[in-house]
């Protein structure tokens, strides 16, 4: 009877013990405050208990920040999610943080697993950021028998033959932009290739090469620009040559994709359409821009310059005078002036440096004639109003105090 008893002792015992040890941690079901002062500590005290932090980088007076706000509660409040811990960082107080992450514009997510990060190019809904977040902790290489297995609308890149440690690598880097499948098979040489659908697979022999030939090639032939795919295409690192068109102009997309397919070998450009009507307000920061009907032009996004296509040139010819220098450049303004003021202040950077030769002594004429008085001390306990909170007859005689004394002080000049 005693040994039965202790035998059931001893399994109560380990179930509480099992039980203790897959307790949720407490990080997963709250959105995480991190700062500047707790973020390391946080990170490190949830090593083992959470695979995945989402990191959201955000400033209180963003819109898009504040669109996000629900969703990534919804993720917080989800009882069966034991993958994915949300923090949030005030970009705007913490700037330490923003700048350690690189964080440009707002919101920004980055992804931590096992101490790397990696910056979010997906969408924002709940079921986008948790496959997001699910993809990072699978094996970055998936052994299949034929390419099929990836579906017929993904960009994948496949080994051909047993890959190397810098394969492996490469895999590690970019399996949150793409796929990457192994293809073994007797005599398969050594390769990595892109395969995409519908169109003739790119390959790459030599391994030192492969981590620029995913970062150039890791995207569609012809990339239809939205909010989810815009900065996958300025990752890239190249320009990206424009049709800003309708969206139902098929024949344009069509004209686009062939010249897309003999230009993709040599990896300059990013080929891409933009429905011009949906998205008019992205491009009113280009001034060169026609409004209203279709044209082409190449963006810089990290020079933040533009080149417009002449009316009666083919892109073609177009991206030869870009490449020779001989087409005109103008600068994007990210939507453009804003008001009169903002007016002037395009003005003024466009004509510089002459617009300073004119603009200081103007200035200094407006400075001379108008504020060309002395600095005068006000007296009467300005100090003392200052400060908030103060009242009753205590208040009042420290403003008395502050008085006798300015009086003393004249009296002693």
């Amino acid at each position: 009877m005693l040994k039965l008893l202790a035998q059931l002792l001893s399994l109560l015992l380990l179930l509480i013990g099992v039980a203790c040890a897959e307790e949720r941690s407490p990080f997963f079901s709250q959105i995480n405050v991190l700062t500047g002062n707790n973020f390391n500590a946080i990170m490190k005290n949830s090593e083992d208990t959470v695979p995945v932090w989402l990191l959201d980088f955000y400033a209180p007076w963003c819109g898009h920040c504040k669109k996000l706000a629900p969703v990534l509660e919804t993720i917080a409040a989800d009882e069966s999610n034991d993958l994915i811990a949300v923090g949030t960082i005030d970009a705007t107080a913490h700037r330490g943080l923003g700048d350690q992450f690189k964080v440009k514009g707002f919101p920004t997510i980055y992804w931590r697993y096992k101490g790397e990060d990696f910056l979010h190019k997906g969408g924002r809904t709940k079921e986008g950021l948790m496959s997001y977040g699910k993809k990072l902790t699978e094996d970055a290489i998936t052994d299949v028998g034929k390419v099929a297995h990836f579906g017929s609308s993904s960009v994948v890149y496949v080994f051909d033959g047993t890959e190397s440690e810098a394969g492996l690598k490469v895999a590690e880097k970019y399996k949150m932009d793409t796929s990457f499948g192994r293809v073994v098979g007797e005599g398969a040489a050594k390769k990595l290739c892109k395969v995409e659908a519908g169109e003739e697979p790119m390959c790459e022999g030599d391994s030192s090469k492969w981590d620029d030939f995913v970062k150039k090639t890791n995207l569609p032939t012809l990339v239809q620009i939205n909010g989810e795919t815009f900065s996958k295409a300025v990752g890239a690192g190249l320009p990206l040559m424009i049709a800003a068109i309708k969206a139902d102009n098929s024949e344009a997309a069509g004209r686009m994709l062939e010249i897309a397919r003999e230009s993709r070998s040599e990896a300059k450009y990013v080929f891409a359409t933009i429905d011009r009507v949906a998205f008019v307000g992205w491009l009113d920061g280009f001034e060169e821009v026609q409004k209203g009907e279709d044209q082409y032009f190449v963006f810089d996004n990290d020079r933040k310059k533009y080149w417009v296509m002449e009316e009666g040139k083919d892109v073609t010819e177009f991206l030869r005078d870009v490449q020779a220098g001989k087409a005109k450049e103008s600068s994007y303004s990210k939507g453009g002036s804003q008001g009169g003021f903002g007016e002037l202040v395009d003005l003024f950077k466009k004509y510089l440096p002459w617009s300073c030769i004119v603009f200081v002594p103007f200035l200094l004429l407006i400075w001379v004639v108008f504020f060309d008085e002395p600095f005068q001390e006000e007296g009467g306990g300005g100090a003392t109003d200052a400060k908030e909170g103060e009242s009753g007859a205590e208040g009042k005689g420290e403003g008395k105090k502050d008085e006798a004394a300015q009086v003393e002080t004249k009296k002693e000049k």
